[in-house]
């Protein structure tokens, strides 16, 4: 079995043979046409709208802090940061 490292500079030697960024859309689609149908349980529209309400919610709540930043000048809690982190790294996990 091939290591994920092996499998990323696979991948990042395909994307280098493109020129531009059509080309490399192109290829994307075609590789996922290869791929096996994603199971049934993750199209539902419930985990559709859910996955939607969180992403606005999370684009939301950063444009607010960038326009926060830009108009006021003010040291963020660490707690917010350490919060911010947390949410980001339990969905990377």
């Amino acid at each position: 079995m091939k290591s994920i490292d092996i499998i990323q500079n696979e991948i990042i030697d395909d994307f280098n043979m493109f020129d531009d960024w059509i080309q490399k859309y192109e290829y994307l689609i075609e590789l996922g046409k290869d791929l096996p149908l994603l199971n049934s349980a993750y199209k539902i529209e419930d985990n559709l709208i859910f996955q939607y309400d969180n992403l606005t919610k999370e684009i939301s709540k950063k444009e607010l802090l960038d326009l926060l930043e830009k108009k006021h000048t003010f040291e963020l809690p660490e707690g917010i940061l350490n919060d911010e982190f947390n949410s980001i790294w339990s969905r990377v996990e």
